[in-house]
């Protein structure tokens, strides 16, 4: 991805306050959850990720046999929703250990039936675990993207681990909304618009019609984003067609 094109705009700075390290260690535990504060943020994840994991399973078009991948899991909710509806398989990371045992509390019988395998890592180590590119039907990222790195590089990976006629679904709350929040403004976030994001999935490699943002309207007045990118199918597949859903 070229240095010369930012995708994440910085967020303006605030004046002191006697709560920012309050903030800064909610923005920190978002990131990467972790102790008895990191228990709680799980807890606190299930409830605020709960339509935001709706909207986006909607979107994934799941169907039986696929293999799906979600990107930092959290408490594992909707992993648990996935793998109670569809007879699929499911791969998850987070690099969280308190996510990770959440989620394994919430999903044991798929694990033990070998339908579901869950890692304590991030995007980058996917590879040693053994997933190559064209690994996944599905992929699934929910309130994540803010933790990418800053040159985006997770978006050309997430591209490379799509199968043939695959699907990306990534929701995150718009930058209109985060730029209020104080948590997100230290340097554990970056905020997305929805040009930005877009942006972003077309440098990693999916083309500009394959790739829909749909804006949503959540409670509390939250606004967020719900990015679908696709790649193209081999020629004796249809096409998924997600235009008449998604509009930018």
């Amino acid at each position: 991805m070229p240095n010369d094109t930012p995708l994440m705009k910085p967020t303006m700075p605030r004046a002191p306050s006697q709560l920012a390290p309050l903030w800064d260690w909610l923005g920190c535990q978002l990131h990467h959850p972790q102790g008895i504060g990191g228990a709680w943020i799980g807890r606190a994840m299930a409830l605020a990720n709960a339509q935001p994991n709706h909207l986006a399973i909607q979107a994934l078009g799941l169907r039986p046999g696929d293999q799906v991948l979600e990107l930092g899991f959290g408490p594992g909710l909707a992993l648990r929703h996935m793998q109670q509806r569809w007879d699929a398989h499911f791969v998850g990371v987070d690099p969280s250990h308190a996510m990770l045992r959440q989620a394994e509390n919430r999903n044991r019988r798929a694990l033990a039936a070998g339908r579901m395998r869950l890692h304590q890592s991030d995007l980058g180590t996917l590879e040693r675990l053994g997933y190559g590119p064209a690994s996944f039907d599905r992929i699934l990222g929910v309130n994540v993207a803010y933790f990418f790195s800053p040159g985006g590089t997770e978006f050309p990976a997430l591209h490379r681990l799509l199968k043939p006629g695959g699907r990306l679904v990534l929701f995150v709350t718009d930058r209109e909304t985060m730029q209020h929040w104080r948590f997100a403004q230290g340097a554990h976030h970056h905020l997305w618009s929805a040009s930005a994001l877009r942006q972003a999935l077309e440098l990693a490699g999916f083309a500009s019609g394959d790739v829909h943002i749909n804006h949503c309207n959540l409670p509390l007045g939250i606004k967020g984003l719900l990015a679908v990118a696709e790649l193209p199918v081999a020629d004796d597949v249809a096409p998924l067609n997600l235009k008449r859903r998604y509009r930018d």
